[in-house]
């Protein structure tokens, strides 16, 4: 699955930091994101269990320090990212 060939899609996630922390201090969506982002492949619910591969996509996220409802993610997220930090201007 993917966009069509010869062409990228990228896809963007805002407000990164949002998912809350479960009971084990993990955020679950983070961690799906972070399955398909190191493996570009996921299985199709029920049935058969087929593999879908996922192909030509880029992932690109937005988000804002933690605090007031933010949270911090796992760094293992952080590191499948090339980071920018821009502060507000003043």
């Amino acid at each position: 699955f993917g966009p069509d060939q010869g062409k990228k899609l990228r896809i963007f996630i805002d407000d990164l930091s949002m998912p809350k922390i479960d009971l084990y201090g993990t955020q679950q969506p983070l961690a799906l994101l972070k399955f398909l982002m190191e493996r570009m492949f996921m299985y199709e619910r029920g049935g058969d269990l087929d593999k879908i591969i996922i192909q030509d996509c880029q992932f690109v996220s937005g988000m804002q320090p933690p605090g007031a409802g933010r949270n911090t993610i796992d760094p293992r997220v952080v590191s499948l990212y090339a980071c920018v930090g821009i502060t507000f201007p003043a």
